[in-house]
């Protein structure tokens, strides 16, 4: 998630995905560590493991998450208008006034476009190959 935070193109969108995502993890994380499925951690799973230390184990996850949802609320309520993700499928008139003209200029450049197009590709082509 770190890594993931960091660089000059980082979006407070990207930033937010990442998080969520992280949070959503830990959720994840404690409820199979309860359920003594150790998927995600397979140092634990070859080791006997009493109910007290998976409850301090599962208690520590949630603290975690508690953390983590207070560190970044401001970053959690962040609500970005939907024409942002598809620039190039909006009308200028439902975006703010100040925006409309770059809009305008945005919609207007092929090579934007292109790229716009080939990055929602490569991100769906790079999420299939993490599934493999």
């Amino acid at each position: 998630m770190n890594l993931q935070l960091q660089g000059n193109l980082v979006t407070l969108v990207k930033c937010k995905t990442v998080v969520n995502s992280f949070i959503g993890k830990l959720t994840l994380f404690k409820e199979n560590i309860g359920r003594r499925e150790f998927y995600q951690f397979i140092h634990l799973a070859g080791l006997q493991i009493s109910d007290d230390h998976l409850l301090a184990y599962c208690e520590h996850l949630e603290v975690l998450k508690a953390d983590m949802i207070k560190r970044f609320t401001d970053l959690l309520e962040l609500e970005p208008p939907h024409w942002l993700f598809g620039p190039f499928c909006v009308d200028a008139p439902i975006v703010p006034l100040y925006l409309q003209e770059e809009l305008m200029d945005l919609q207007s450049d092929c090579e934007e476009e292109v790229h716009f197009t080939m990055m929602k590709y490569e991100r769906f082509w790079i999420a299939i190959a993490r599934m493999k």
